[in-house]
């Protein structure tokens, strides 16, 4: 492993892991559902680097758990919470949030996060240019 930002150290696409049929108690959120192409941000900021702190789809994947705020219930359903006070997500909101947003690139983080790219949902109604970006036409 590295620490450099550029270097993925897991295999991509992530590889779809087997679900069981209904949510189990006891197993982490990534044992009873597809999290591949899910990210985490989260209200708090452990690191101290001004940012919430996320967790990346192979973390996920990988049994990634909160006990306060992402977690499986007795029942085996996935719980997410946010604090009333905490990290704001950008210096344009007002308020603290948990946000699980879904990442089309299932862990390639050669495809970035931001802008109209393979990761990102666009409109139908969008120029054809960003449709074609998006689609990877």
């Amino acid at each position: 492993m590295s620490a450099d930002a550029d270097c993925q150290w897991w295999e991509s696409p992530l590889p779809s892991p087997t679900i069981p049929a209904k949510p189990l108690p006891g197993n982490k959120p990534g044992q009873n559902f597809d999290l591949t192409t899910w990210y985490l941000s989260q209200p708090f900021d452990h690191d101290n680097n001004g940012k919430p702190d996320d967790v990346q789809e192979w973390h996920l994947a990988q049994g990634y758990e909160h006990p306060e705020h992402f977690y499986t219930v007795a029942d085996g359903g996935l719980t997410f919470m946010s604090y009333i006070k905490g990290v704001r997500t950008s210096k344009n909101t007002k308020y603290v949030r948990t946000e699980l947003r879904e990442m089309l690139r299932k862990g390639d983080a050669s495809i970035a996060t931001q802008g109209v790219n393979k990761n990102n949902w666009v409109f139908s109604s969008s120029p054809k240019a960003d449709l074609e970006v998006s689609c990877g036409y």
